[in-house]
């Protein structure tokens, strides 16, 4: 008998526990008894479409990987949480760029620095670090990569497009924002009338954009094999 898509309780359904399990299994994403509503939230109009509202089968399409392989990126993007903004975390990045470069160039004079953003959503870490490095000169002197990857399909197609919304511009110095954001005006059904920015294409061939999912050796065994700064 097959479970349909009901508000979450405490403890969770059974059936909701095996959905939550295999997410967790296969995604390294865990929503504990008291987020359960919130996962399958997340995940109702997915199991509405996929499995006519029924839990049960939407764990078996999951679970079947014979016919799997095109849902779980929908699982991934429906869960993972795609927002942030320029300028964050600034402390890790300050010791990067003031402590972290300039120890690992003076260790291994003329060898490239690979860096990788593992979960970098739309994209605004990798930029952030690109940017940095660059104020710092750094890109003139050494050769340095960045990679950013995120499980989403949806998260890295936003980055690679390297457009934003203005919220993402919340924390960042105005004139940093003036040198490499470009001011557009954006009329489409995918953006509505909000104001956009698009980075320059300079910062943004610095990083190297890719679709991976943690859980995955297949997608990040090279990365983690040769990025010694990982964030």
């Amino acid at each position: 008998m097959s479970t349909s898509v009901v508000p979450a309780v405490h403890p969770p359904h059974p059936v909701l526990e095996l959905l939550r399990d295999l997410v967790h299994e296969r995604t390294g994403l865990y929503f504990n008894d008291a987020k359960t509503d919130v996962f399958i939230g997340k995940l109702s109009s997915l199991i509405a479409e996929r499995a006519s509202d029924s839990i049960m089968d939407y764990y078996y399409l999951l679970k079947d990987d014979s016919g799997s392989a095109r849902e779980w990126p929908r699982v991934f993007d429906a869960l993972t949480v795609q927002e942030s903004y320029f300028w964050r975390e600034m402390e890790q990045i300050r010791v990067l760029v003031d402590v972290i470069v300039p120890q690992h160039f003076k260790a291994h004079p003329g060898e490239e620095l690979n860096i990788w953003s593992a979960a970098c959503a739309a994209g605004c870490e990798p930029l952030t670090i690109a940017m940095a490095l660059e104020e710092a000169g750094w890109f003139e002197r050494e050769k340095i990569n960045i990679y950013a990857s995120d499980a989403s399909p949806r998260a890295i197609a936003r980055a690679r497009r390297g457009l934003y919304r203005e919220g993402f511009f919340r924390r960042i110095p105005p004139t940093l924002r003036d040198k490499y954001f470009v001011r557009l005006r954006a009329a489409s059904a995918q953006f509505g009338d909000d104001e956009l920015s698009q980075v320059s294409a300079k910062l943004h061939s610095r990083v190297h954009w890719q679709a991976g999912n943690l859980m995955s050796e297949g997608d990040i065994a090279l990365l983690a094999l040769t990025c010694p700064v990982i964030f």
